[in-house]
């Protein structure tokens, strides 16, 4: 897997990274943690995804697939980028009450139907004191990546910045007190790295009426476009207008997402940032 990886990494004059063992050790760790998470898509029909096609399998054709608009040019030629996961899921670590998780720690609420009331409880325990937005931006540029994504919320509902619409964010609800989207906006905006943001739309276990939390809330009693209405759009409203320019916005899981309710954030991305 190294001498690929070197080969790779040559291909797209990534040299430098190669001479730094840190980043080399870092490179070889992404390298495996994605072959594990292709592992882990092949099961996807087991938390509720369909399977996934590869839009080079048998029957596609280069042909075939939609133009892309010259705006996603600079993606396409960026080729490696860092994703970055990190929120109340690091704290178990795919362990709760002992007992290990089947799945990555990003799944542990679901996995174990841990009450919201109960995981919320991770945020009086997230101080990530050390963390330092630069040397992370840094590194990534050392590496030679392109962009970064980082995951302002996730399934379990949490906000990774300091949302308005809902008290249940790191700056709010825990003793940290600090933005990290806030700040690797300004550490990318140094380095002329660019940043995009994934965001769960649909799918929220803490919110009553999220989609996906069916151990703490009665699916019937479910009101969903009253949370898109109160959380979701308002959230997505924020991401796009106090943070500067987002490369990439990236939305997940569509449970209970109609053309229309998709309509609606789309619209919104498009007036906000075109």
């Amino acid at each position: 897997a190294i001498m690929r990886l070197e080969l790779f990494l040559r291909e797209n004059k990534m040299n430098y990274a190669l001479k730094k063992p840190h980043l080399k050790r870092a490179l070889f760790i992404s390298l495996s943690l994605s072959i594990f998470n292709q592992g882990i898509a092949q099961d996807s029909n087991a938390i509720g995804r369909g399977p996934i096609h590869s839009m080079s399998a048998r029957g596609s054709s280069q042909e075939a697939l939609p133009q892309r608009p010259e705006k996603f040019k600079w993606f396409n030629e960026a080729k490696f980028g860092l994703f970055i996961h990190w929120w109340l899921f690091s704290i178990p670590a795919s362990m709760w009450n002992g007992v290990p998780a089947s799945r990555t720690s990003e799944y542990i609420m679901m996995e174990k139907e841990i009450p919201a009331r109960i995981y919320e409880k991770l945020a009086d325990h997230f101080n990530p004191f050390q963390f330092d937005a630069e040397r992370w931006v840094q590194m990534a540029e050392d590496a030679g990546m392109k962009y970064i994504v980082f995951v302002s919320k996730h399934h379990d509902g949490f906000a990774m910045y300091h949302s308005k619409a809902s008290p249940y964010n790191v700056v709010d609800a825990t003793p940290w007190k600090r933005d990290p989207l806030k700040e690797l906006a300004e550490a990318c905006r140094r380095h002329n790295m660019r940043l995009g943001v994934y965001y769960s739309q649909a799918v929220d276990w803490h919110h009553p009426d999220g989609a996906g939390n069916s151990w703490d809330f009665d699916e019937k009693k479910k009101d969903f476009d009253k949370y898109l209405r109160n959380k979701a759009l308002p959230q997505v409203r924020e991401l796009l207008t106090d943070y500067g320019p987002i490369s990439t916005f990236w939305f997940d899981w569509p449970i209970g997402m109609t053309k229309e309710r998709c309509q609606l954030f789309s619209d919104m991305a498009r007036s906000l940032q075109p």
